[in-house]
């Protein structure tokens, strides 16, 4: 790499040792200075360095000419950082290099959260737009961590069919539980649900079973402090959103003196078991409900299929769920049950500008007895002989159909030591209703994610304590349906150098959809400038 000494390499590998996590230079320690002396090879990869499906998705943007100065390499990093000799892997990155002019600081790389997001393909999405203005200071990193994308993806289906694929918590988790069983026994449609997360699980044992101890937090933190060194920086700068927020802080916690600046948007509550997570995660749908609906009764009956106040407008929508959660209806667009419904709310306290579909989707339901938009809004499957037109170009060919769904499941049952049970699943129902009777309905079942998982889970990542860090920004959005806004505060207290700032919308990721706070972040990382306490983007 262009500008690397040697020199630069024996200081680099000092830090690491003062930063928490030992290079291996000492007595009794791995070593690993093989690792952080080893030069990225950069070829142009242009456009062809994305997936087959992210060029899909790009279309003739794919040919713009940023995304034919893209380059990309391979980083080595060891499965086991305790027993080197067990092997390596090798890692997916790509590189945008910082607009000619500018006043380069380094480099910086993004997470984009999941986990399951390649970084890769999403850098590639948005590097004109999201990230124009960092490009203009920063070299951008896209990075695939171990076992995403296009670095050993995990799969345990073995096929590029996502079918079967079932993960995560909250309303998605839902349908696996059968909508309109409500004749069947809670205990006994969860044991199903069990046993179908436990095949699974073996699934994921024969075709990645020798990956699946090292794909958790922890390691994937000291592969970027790999990729620090191998990028010729003497520290990480570091954007994260969502899961990124969890990636950055074990990061801070095991090489404070290492953090350069980093901003953690959309944050993980570290003080949160598994089922404590899932619980608040339906809170938060729940109020990002509430106020969809009092937006929606602002609006008038034009353009509201609800009437009365919040109170009444939240009661009629319960009427309608529950009505197709008794009897899902059959449309053009597929069949609308509890989960597809509870699926199509979702969409709402994610994203506002989901707001106008699906008030004309909930007035098409309740008014006309057309269960079609709302079925289309929910994800639903398409009746038999539907097709849509695929445009492929040479490219990197996609992973496996189901890898976000498996490094998803690998990542979190890595990361906690929680495994549930059945009957487990059945107590917690409970709370699960009391947080929500939209949401909480089948959400119990995301506690058995776990069911079988051949490997055992830790809580290790939840220390975050960051003492000898910088000051590190961390934004939350008020209503955030996936990282709820209180895990911001936790989060900066437990790692102890958090600056927090505070979006007042609704949505996940505050940097996507706020100006004010894209503002802020960018002058962060820029120039080092930290927002005054108490600061509060208001929402747009």
């Amino acid at each position: 790499m262009r500008g690397r000494r040697a020199g630069m390499v024996l200081v680099l590998l000092v830090a690491v040792g003062a930063g928490g996590c030992d290079s291996g230079t000492g007595a009794g320690t791995p070593d690993l200075r093989g690792y952080y002396t080893q030069q990225l090879t950069w070829r142009t990869c242009g456009a062809q360095g994305l997936t087959d499906s992210a060029l899909r998705d790009l279309g003739e943007a794919a040919n713009s000419a940023t995304l034919a100065a893209m380059e990309c390499a391979r980083l080595t990093v060891p499965r086991d950082y305790a027993r080197p000799a067990a092997g390596d892997l090798k890692l997916a990155l790509s590189r945008f290099r910082a607009r000619s002019g500018g006043a380069r600081i380094g480099s910086l790389v993004p997470n984009f959260g999941g986990p399951g997001t390649p970084g890769i393909d999403q850098l590639g999405a948005e590097i004109d737009s999201t990230f124009a203005g960092l490009r203009a200071s920063f070299d951008l990193i896209g990075m695939d961590p171990r076992g995403w994308g296009q670095s050993e993806p995990v799969t345990c289906t073995g096929s590029g069919d996502a079918a079967g694929a079932t993960s995560g918590t909250g309303a998605g988790a839902s349908a696996g539980l059968g909508a309109g069983a409500a004749a069947d026994d809670p205990l006994a449609q969860l044991q199903r649900v069990a046993a179908d997360r436990t095949a699974r699980a073996r699934g994921c044992q024969v075709r990645s079973g020798a990956l699946l101890p090292y794909v958790g937090t922890v390691d994937s933190a000291r592969d970027l402090d790999v990729l620090r060194a191998a990028l010729g920086d003497r520290k990480l700068n570091f954007l994260g959103f969502s899961y990124g927020s969890r990636l950055g802080a074990v990061y801070a916690h095991q090489f404070p003196s290492l953090v350069g600046r980093m901003s953690l948007d959309g944050i993980i509550d570290p003080s949160l078991d598994y089922a404590g997570t899932a619980v608040s995660l339906v809170q938060a749908e729940e109020q990002g409900v509430g106020n969809f609906l009092a937006d929606c009764l602002r609006r008038g009956p034009a353009d509201c299929p609800f009437s009365g106040d919040q109170g009444e407008a939240r009661g009629q929508l319960q009427q309608a769920f529950d009505a197709v959660a008794a009897k899902p209806v059959e449309s053009t667009e597929g069949t609308l049950d509890r989960g597809v419904f509870q699926s199509a709310l979702s969409r709402a306290v994610w994203d506002t500008g989901s707001w106008p579909d699906l008030r004309a989707a909930l007035t098409a339901l309740i008014r006309d007895q057309d269960a079609g938009p709302l079925a289309k809004l929910g994800g639903a499957t398409p009746p038999a002989g539907a097709s849509s037109a695929s445009w492929v170009a040479p490219a990197v060919a996609d992973p496996p159909g189901d890898n976000a769904s498996a490094i998803y499941t690998a990542v979190e049952c890595r990361d906690t030591a929680g495994r549930y049970s059945p009957p487990q699943a059945v107590a917690a129902t409970t709370e699960f209703l009391a947080a929500s009777s939209l949401f909480g309905p089948g959400a119990e079942s995301s506690l058995l994610d776990c069911s079988g998982w051949p490997v055992r889970g830790d809580d290790t990542w939840r220390d975050v304590s960051a003492k000898g860090a910088p000051p590190v920004l961390m934004v939350g959005t008020r209503t955030d349906p996936a990282t709820p806004y209180p895990g911001m505060a936790r989060m900066a207290t437990a790692t102890g150098v958090g600056v927090v700032l505070t979006y007042a919308g609704q949505g996940h990721i505050a940097y996507r959809l706020s100006d004010c706070v894209r503002r802020a972040e960018d002058a962060f990382l820029t120039s080092g400038t930290l927002p005054k306490p108490g600061t509060v983007c208001p929402a747009e």
